[in-house]
């Protein structure tokens, strides 16, 4: 007879919830390097309309000037924005991280208790093993001195 843990379907179960835990974590960083992309993208895009407006500025055309100063205006509130969304992001993956913590440490507890079962039922079916032996033995002797008796 083989060991069988009774709490298999927990155990696999804590399994489940630790990978779907480490695939929102993965997922919330990949949201939050997407985010850092687009602001890196979005900063590049302020400085090369800041740029187009200094040289607006010096040679004195003041229609583009308002052009640039609302497309800067507009880059500056899309910029803060996605930083917003990056520290909310952020905040969501420490939430996440420590769920993840969790649900491992859920998982690591019932493997040991796994575990500590087996050793158990091991030792169990050694003692059987070894009760077996002992009275395989001991009725051979029987036998044995049985058989003595009769032959004498």
């Amino acid at each position: 007879m083989t060991f069988r843990f009774s709490l298999q379907k927990i155990l696999e179960l804590r399994k489940t919830e630790a990978m779907d835990a480490q695939k929102q974590v993965n997922e919330t960083q990949s949201s939050i390097f997407k985010l850092k992309e687009l602001l890196e993208r979005e900063k590049n895009l302020y400085f090369s309309d800041r740029d187009g407006l200094n040289i607006v500025v010096q040679k004195f055309e003041a229609t583009e000037i308002k052009i640039y100063e609302k497309s800067l205006a507009i880059r500056q509130s899309k910029m803060m924005d996605l930083l917003k969304s990056i520290r909310d992001v952020q905040n969501e993956l420490k939430i996440q991280e420590r769920n993840l913590m969790q649900a491992k440490l859920n998982q690591r507890v019932i493997e040991k208790l796994s575990a500590l079962r087996e050793k158990e039922y091991e030792a169990e079916q050694t003692r059987n093993e070894q009760y077996l032996l002992d009275e395989m033995a001991a009725l051979s002797f029987i036998k044995s001195r049985l058989e003595d008796e009769s032959n004498e």
